[in-house]
């Protein structure tokens, strides 16, 4: 089973380049699963929880040894087309935090604006 992102795409926004990759939600794991290794050119993303749950983490594949700047994740039932989207929040030494900023999903959900 394949657990990397698939190779993350560039989107033009404003003269400003963004790294999307794109997930399933299949990909998406708890911090207890994850592998003992990574390869040089993949890293650990923490993607925050929409409810008080606990993160989910995913292998995520860097892009000229950067990590993506938003993920994106389309799911739910046959004929839908959510949509979950997290920003890039802090990088550490284990990892890349990541918010939520979006959810088409969810009705009414507001993300902060900076």
């Amino acid at each position: 089973m394949n657990t990397s992102l698939r190779t993350a795409t560039e989107l033009a926004l404003s003269e400003r380049r963004l790294l999307v990759a794109e997930i399933t939600p299949q990909q998406l794991m708890q911090q207890h699963a994850l592998p003992s290794r990574l390869g040089a050119d993949e890293f650990i993303a923490r993607l925050s929880a929409a409810s008080s749950g606990a993160s989910s983490v995913v292998i995520a594949a860097l892009a000229d040894g950067k990590a993506c700047d938003r993920i994106v994740m389309k799911y739910g039932p046959a004929g839908s087309d959510y949509e979950r989207t997290w920003e890039k929040a802090a990088e550490t030494s284990t990892g890349v935090d990541y918010r939520l900023l979006a959810d088409t999903s969810s009705r009414g959900y507001a993300s902060a604006e900076r």
